[in-house]
């Protein structure tokens, strides 16, 4: 829920954004006209893995669930949802539109950073 307000938001600002599902590694919300996958990840996309982009950019761990990995969060361990949003927004618009759904009330009491 987070991740779609979020991007709706960025959306509404003109930037190009969308969410990732780590169950699929695909993204559930296509990226905004008049941009295409291509456009902005190349023409040979191949699937994300959440648990590789967890490990390689915030130097999580990781562990063999029967054939799936598993990021071990420092603090919570399993006990959290990792998720990757893939946009072009600036540090500063990804900031403010944060605040914006979390005024909205529309971003979810759980959601764990």
């Amino acid at each position: 829920m987070v991740a779609t307000c979020l991007c709706l938001c960025l959306y509404l600002c003109g930037r190009v954004s969308t969410s990732l599902s780590p169950s699929t590694a695909l993204a559930p919300l296509p990226l905004r006209p008049p941009f295409t996958p291509s456009q902005v990840f190349g023409a040979s996309s191949t699937i994300y893995s959440e648990a590789d982009g967890f490990a390689l950019l915030r130097g999580y761990k990781t562990a063999d669930a029967g054939g799936c990995k598993v990021v071990l969060h420092p603090t919570w361990s399993t006990e959290f949802y990792p998720a990757t949003l893939v946009t072009n927004a600036s540090p500063e618009q990804i900031e403010e539109a944060l605040v914006a759904v979390a005024a909205s009330g529309n971003g979810g009491a759980d959601a764990k950073a």
